[in-house]
């Protein structure tokens, strides 16, 4: 319906109101599909500070003095990653690995392979970065999650998936992007799990194309 200038105020209401109100036969309207009220912490890295993710394993140790130094001696060293990967300086970074080392070498409850798997990543962080270093930390976050400590292997999984992603070392980026949709998986969280496997598919077959092309294994 047309209306002119000269048309009375109440029949240009009723068209403009004809314009906006979809008519009774229209049908249902498509509603858009409401997100979870809690996200799947799986792709969110934001922390109040590095590292604080693997500290919600504390409550699994119920008091236990022992198992409460287990997952701080992994936070010392997932701390020490994320700190390296945020560009700390060398001598403040030096100084933190050589703390972590200590600690590790302290006594509480972690076993002789937990302990060498902490060890080699804190090696991979202070010396020269090396595709070692995902592997290092996936290793660790392995350990974790035979723990019971879902935390902690969450947190080392995704610090081996960023720093793989950031020096593009295709094949350690996949091998973390599987550990993390195995832990999905483990927790039921099957939408993180069947993405976290695409990403870890298409990062194995990157690292095939880089190891056709240089004759090589890959990274």
């Amino acid at each position: 319906m047309a209306t002119w200038p000269n048309d009375p105020p109440d029949r240009r209401a009723r068209t403009m109101k004809q314009k906006v109100v979809a008519p009774p036969d229209a049908g249902p309207t498509r509603r858009r599909r409401r997100r979870s009220a809690e996200p799947e912490p799986w792709d969110d890295g934001a922390e109040p500070f590095e590292g604080a993710s693997v500290l919600e394993d504390l409550d699994r140790a119920a008091g236990d003095a022992r198992e409460a130094a287990v997952v701080v001696a992994r936070y010392v060293v997932v701390r020490a990653v994320l700190r390296s990967e945020a560009g700390v300086s060398d001598w403040r970074l030096f100084e933190e690995c050589g703390a972590a080392a200590a600690y590790l070498e302290g006594s509480h409850g972690l076993g002789a392979e937990e302990r060498a798997a902490l060890t080699a990543v804190l090696r991979g962080v202070s010396g020269r970065k090396e595709p070692g270093l995902a592997t290092a930390l996936v290793d660790a976050g392995g350990h974790a999650m035979r723990r019971g400590h879902l935390a902690g292997a969450r947190s080392l999984f995704l610090a081996a998936y960023a720093v793989a992603m950031a020096r593009g070392w295709a094949a350690g980026a996949s091998r973390a992007a599987e550990a993390v949709a195995g832990l999905a998986r483990a927790t039921g969280a099957r939408r993180a799990e069947r993405r976290w496997r695409r990403r870890a598919a298409a990062l194995a077959r990157r690292a095939a194309r880089h190891a056709e092309r240089n004759g090589s294994g890959g990274r």
